[in-house]
């Protein structure tokens, strides 16, 4: 997910909670479809920001790699 740069306490809150939303309905689809996924938030910005294309303005906030599950 990424997000714009933001201001205010309200508007980060907001952020957050969609941010959380978002994340539990890609983890809910991912199992349905046999998958798995886990949330990253420990991570390079500048290279993430490379490899994905996204532009100074753009500020990533977590990662959720989807792929087989080993379990």
């Amino acid at each position: 997910m990424c997000a714009l740069p933001f201001a205010g306490v309200s508007c980060h809150t907001q952020l957050f909670t969609a941010m959380s939303e978002a994340n539990a309905y890609i983890h809910l689809q991912a199992v349905a479809l046999g998958l798995g996924t886990v949330v990253v938030g420990a991570f390079d910005d500048a290279e993430v920001k490379r490899v994905l294309c996204l532009t100074e303005d753009d500020q990533p906030l977590c990662l959720m790699p989807v792929g087989r599950s080993r379990s």
